[in-house]
């Protein structure tokens, strides 16, 4: 297999090669060591199982999900490094579609709302790991709507949209 490194000399990337293109499967992680994404080549395009990770907050997570043609497709399953539940977004077409849930590892709901074509659509709430609501409003092709959005401080106080994000 080949192996990348960064200038730092940390190990980024490993996987081999058949006729130019990427075959089999690779591995990739950041500088600091921490797994990005793990998964089957064929012929040069993603296809099959993959694994994919990334920091949130002081977690990390774990997304695994089915990629056919180099786009992901169907549910994914994110999980928390603890094993609490992250997300499971559903995929047409290589877009998250559908309704969406998002927990903070300690099992709170953090996010709730609906995908359209990738983008955050209709009606969202945030919540804060305590439980209480930090925001809610609508969302149009991915941009908050304006005029449509409450925020609240983790004490359930009215908030700027600056004091909470």
């Amino acid at each position: 297999p080949w192996v990348f490194h960064s200038p730092g000399g940390a190990k980024i990337a490993e996987g081999s090669y058949a006729g130019g293109l990427e075959a089999g499967v690779w591995r990739t992680w950041s500088p600091d060591g921490t797994p990005l994404s793990e998964g089957p080549y064929v012929d040069g395009v993603r296809h099959g199982t993959w694994h994919l990770w990334q920091k949130i907050g002081g977690g990390l997570v774990e997304e695994i999900g089915e990629v056919a043609s180099g786009l992901p497709v169907g549910t994914w399953t994110g999980t928390w490094s603890t094993g609490a539940p992250y997300d499971a977004p559903t995929y047409v077409d290589g877009q998250r579609h559908g309704p969406y849930v998002a927990y903070w590892p300690s099992g709170q709901r953090f996010a709730e709302g609906a995908w359209l074509d990738d983008a955050p659509y209709f009606h969202w709430r945030y919540w804060y790991e305590s439980g209480q609501l930090m925001a809610e409003g609508e969302y149009d092709h991915g941009v908050r709507v304006l005029g449509t959005w409450t925020y609240f401080t983790e004490d359930g106080a009215p908030a700027t949209e600056a004091e909470v994000f």
